[in-house]
């Protein structure tokens, strides 16, 4: 698949909110949840279509901060 045609995901720092602590996760434009890991960015991009492949734009640290 062209990277250009996939949905930019974004991954944003840790926050506390309404959800609980997690990172929240944006495709394209909207909000889709809330990851409290890789899991769950995986399962989030898996639900909204996003391909494996797609490149992830980590804020705030990288797949491995989750404190």
């Amino acid at each position: 698949m062209n990277h250009r045609s996939a949905p930019r995901v974004v991954v944003f720092p840790m926050e506390s909110g309404p959800q609980g602590p997690g990172r929240p996760v944006q495709v394209g434009s909207q909000d889709v949840g809330i990851a409290e890991s890789w899991d769950d960015v995986d399962r989030l991009l898996r639900e909204h279509g996003v391909p494996p492949e797609a490149p992830v734009l980590w804020r705030g640290g990288d797949a491995d901060t989750w404190e």
